[in-house]
């Protein structure tokens, strides 16, 4: 039953509401699975996507 909630929380975030145009910052940093943006470079936290990374191997093991 756990699995069918996270499913579900993870199917409402991708598909969004409505179509509302989002303005995202200039800056971006990228990973093979990921585009962290920010407002300036120094705003980007040191390592994100990297954990980001790990994060998703960690659900993908996990879940399978």
């Amino acid at each position: 039953m756990r699995h069918d909630f996270v499913a579900a929380l993870a199917l409402a975030a991708a598909c969004g509401c409505g179509e509302e145009v989002v303005t995202l910052p200039g800056v971006q940093a990228s990973s093979a699975h990921f585009r962290y943006f920010a407002s300036s470079a120094e705003r980007i936290p040191p390592g994100a996507l990297d954990r980001l990374e790990r994060h998703r191997q960690d659900v993908l093991g996990y879940f399978g």
